[in-house]
């Protein structure tokens, strides 16, 4: 079998959390923003503008599927925009939800790619942009 090896090089750091969310969708909200609530340094990483995934950027107009548990009774209630507990305004919900990050210390970065991880005693996200055409092992 054929091997390639990488030429040694540096990377800056540009930040250092104990917790690591990559997507800011529905899961991944929920994953920041309870792990920020129990006290851990945590970073969600968002590839496009907003957090929310489809309920916000793919301008949803209602909640489907299992609404109970976690912390979606607790955003639905804020978002909460009229009489029908299953409409949703995505503006509304997409500012409520970086708004509900924020408040519980999550380093929110908007417009951020991920490519790798490189894990010591602690994450540490370096600024390196991924090569599509590579394969890491």
């Amino acid at each position: 079998m054929k091997y390639y090896t990488e030429p040694s090089r540096e990377i800056p750091v540009a930040a250092e959390t104990e917790v690591l969310v990559v997507g800011g969708g529905p899961a991944g909200f929920g994953a920041a923003l309870h792990a920020a609530r129990m006290g851990r340094k945590t970073m969600l990483i968002e590839q496009y503008g907003a957090v929310g995934g489809v309920a916000t950027t793919g301008i949803m107009s209602h909640w489907t599927g299992r609404q109970d548990g976690g912390c979606f009774e607790e955003l639905r209630e804020k978002a909460r925009d009229c009489e029908a507990e299953q409409v949703i305004n995505p503006e509304k919900l997409r500012i409520l939800m970086l708004d509900m990050l924020v408040e519980a210390g999550v380093n929110v970065q908007l417009y951020t790619g991920f490519s790798d991880v490189i894990m010591e005693t602690a994450l540490r996200v370096s600024s390196q942009r991924a090569n599509p055409a590579e394969k890491r092992s």
